[in-house]
């Protein structure tokens, strides 16, 4: 389940794994389960795929395009960030998870993507 919420990255793997600890011991847990580790991830703002909320926030502005393609600048002005910070670090985890669709004339979600925005619990 960790390695879930990882970004597929096996550092990350071992910084959850000691925040995690640290969430055991401040809210006197005393065995993890299911259940726990999702409310741990709901508390530091990680969703499944490693996403974090600007990648939520990307998402969802893409999803109110309603099937149409939306460019990197378009996005970039709605989010107040740099084309190329969007293009180089946040897409990444995006198109690698199979939720983002990216091609010269925009971005759009994939089937995954609307699935994963229509059953994400924030």
């Amino acid at each position: 389940m960790i390695y879930k919420y990882s970004n597929n990255n096996p550092r990350n793997i071992k910084i959850i794994i000691r925040r995690l600890n640290d969430f055991k011991l401040v809210k006197k847990i005393k065995l993890l389960n299911s259940q726990n580790i999702l409310l741990f991830f709901k508390t530091i703002n990680i969703y499944e795929y490693g996403l974090r909320q600007i990648h939520i926030d990307i998402l969802k502005l893409i999803y109110k395009q309603k099937g149409k393609r939306i460019s990197l600048n378009k996005l970039a002005n709605l989010l107040n960030l740099k084309s190329n910070e969007i293009e180089m670090s946040l897409e990444v985890p995006l198109i690698s998870a199979g939720l983002l669709n990216v091609s010269s004339i925009g971005r759009s979600l994939s089937i995954k993507g609307n699935f994963l925005l229509k059953n994400i619990k924030i």
